[in-house]
């Protein structure tokens, strides 16, 4: 809650509504200065500080020219046109203002794809202007290295999984005769475990990508094993090795049932 060295970044309160509010970084408070949440005369408070200072008396008055400039210009922000891509079609065009209204409830989020005129391709909206508004809304989405990969790999190893559970249920079907199982499992009986498997396991893993903060939409459908597992990869940042391994079993199984 202090800056106890140079490295350290400065944390913030701020008072609003008779109440103090904070700690914040200066990130933060620059985000509430462009949504005019607080002014110049806000008062705010430092570790180090003797009393409340209003805002535009200290170092963060930077940040209120910046608001100027950016009320300035508002008229022409706001005349601005965008669109935004959702389960793989371009929508819009839509206000800038209607952009900030879909970033509130969820609608567009870390992920998305989004383009205005003036732009030369479409981008990412956290690497656009939006940006800052989608940080007050959401946090980003957690790193690669951070999400727990048990259940894509449990996916990666389903084509074996299958083939064992398959095995499994024939000989409970046919009362322990191990010769009546392998029938059965080669004349292609009990099938339907397979794409059940392969799709619980699949939803499985996106509603773990979802509590990351991933943007599934950008994954296509679940239910597309290998499609899925390679972007799922490309979007993380990952070694596509699972999706290696998955294909590389698949197409083992396919020889061991001929």
């Amino acid at each position: 809650m202090t800056e106890n060295n140079a490295t350290r970044e400065t944390l913030w309160y701020y008072e609003q509504s008779g109440q103090h509010i904070g700690p914040a970084p200066t990130s933060v408070i620059q985000a509430l200065v462009l949504n005019s949440t607080v002014s110049a005369s806000t008062l705010v408070w430092r570790s180090g500080w003797a009393d409340w200072t209003p805002m535009g008396r200290t170092e963060l008055g930077a940040l209120l020219s910046g608001a100027s400039a950016a009320a300035t210009s508002k008229d022409t922000s706001d005349t601005k046109t965008w669109h935004y891509e959702q389960s793989g079609q371009r929508k819009g065009p839509v206000t800038q203002a209607e952009m900030h209204a879909m970033i509130e409830k969820g609608h567009l989020t870390h992920g998305s794809l989004v383009w205005r005129a003036g732009m030369p391709a479409w981008s990412l909206v956290e690497d656009t202007e939006l940006r800052s508004q989608l940080l007050q809304g959401t946090p980003p989405p957690l790193s690669g290295e951070a999400i727990n990969n048990s259940v894509v790999w449990l996916l990666a190893l389903s084509p074996v999984l299958i083939e064992l559970l398959r095995y499994f249920i024939a000989l409970i079907a046919t009362g322990g005769n191990e010769a009546r199982a392998d029938r059965l499992v080669s004349q292609d009986a009990f099938w339907v475990v397979g794409p059940v498997i392969s799709i619980a396991l699949s939803y499985w893993d996106v509603s773990v990508l979802k509590k990351a903060g991933v943007n599934t939409q950008l994954l296509g459908q679940a239910w597309l094993v290998p499609v899925y597992l390679f972007k799922r990869s490309k979007a993380l940042t990952q070694s596509p090795a699972y999706a290696c391994v998955w294909i590389g079993l698949f197409v083992l199984s396919l020889f061991a049932g001929a």
